[in-house]
């Protein structure tokens, strides 16, 4: 005689074994480890993208430094391409950096009106926090535009990357690799303190944890000046330092 099948009970247990398998293993990355990644690679004090900011807008202010107003005596001619090495490193508190970065940069005019500095960047380094630290490696495309003379602010577009291998050193204690892809827009610089005020971005992150778990995490930033943004990471909102 066949064994009737407790229906009710089948149906359970394949409940129970499609939740086990969607939930989140416990050193899975989170969406908090995430945001520490983002800010991180956007924040000053780790050598990130607000930091590169201040660079590119002082290359940006030589290279249109004009004597009397006259284009035709720019600091740096229209159309030639220029090439630096910048390092940063050093300490603030609990904070440390030690990075270099390779610059390349030209100005494009109109004629002999300079109209925006294109400029493309690539470094390597490592950063400590007391919530994370980093071995990772940067690079970025920028075109900054509002040249014109007697303007208070730069407007920049583009896209920053950062990858790397981060340690977290909070809640799981995740060691995990990211990569970021940050494509900004409309964004605001003022010239005189070199500082971010408006603008947006939208973030991608995703890598690998030392669990073997993969991890996507889509986000959007928006700049709020005096060194602060709001950061969403999946629905889940942050306020960042940069």
């Amino acid at each position: 005689m066949k064994t009737p099948i407790n229906i009710s009970a089948a149906i359970l247990i394949i409940l129970a074994l499609s939740i086990s398998s969607c939930r989140r293993d416990k050193n899975d990355l989170t969406e908090d480890d995430a945001a520490d990644a983002i800010e991180f690679a956007l924040s000053s004090s780790t050598a990130g993208f607000a930091a590169q900011v201040e660079d590119a807008v002082s290359i940006t202010q030589d290279a249109t430094n004009k004597n009397e107003e006259v284009y035709s005596v720019l600091a740096i001619p229209c159309g030639v391409e220029y090439d630096s090495t910048v390092t940063r490193s050093g300490n603030s508190g609990l904070y440390s950096w030690d990075y270099q970065f390779n610059w390349s940069y030209v100005l494009n005019c109109s004629g002999i009106v300079p109209e925006s500095i294109t400029f493309t960047y690539m470094g390597a380094g490592v950063y400590n926090t007391p919530r994370m630290s980093s071995d990772d490696n940067a690079e970025a495309t920028l075109t900054i535009t509002s040249l014109d003379n007697g303007g208070t602010v730069y407007e920049i577009e583009g896209q920053y990357n950062r990858n790397g291998t981060q340690i977290s050193k909070v809640r799981n204690q995740n060691t995990f690799t990211s990569v970021i892809t940050i494509t900004l827009t409309d964004v605001v610089v003022n010239r005189a303190s070199q500082e971010i005020e408006l603008g947006s971005g939208s973030v991608l992150i995703n890598g690998s944890v030392s669990n073997g778990n993969d991890y996507n995490f889509l986000g959007q930033i928006t700049f709020n000046g005096g060194g602060s943004a709001t950061l969403v990471v999946n629905g889940t909102t942050y306020t960042i330092q940069i």
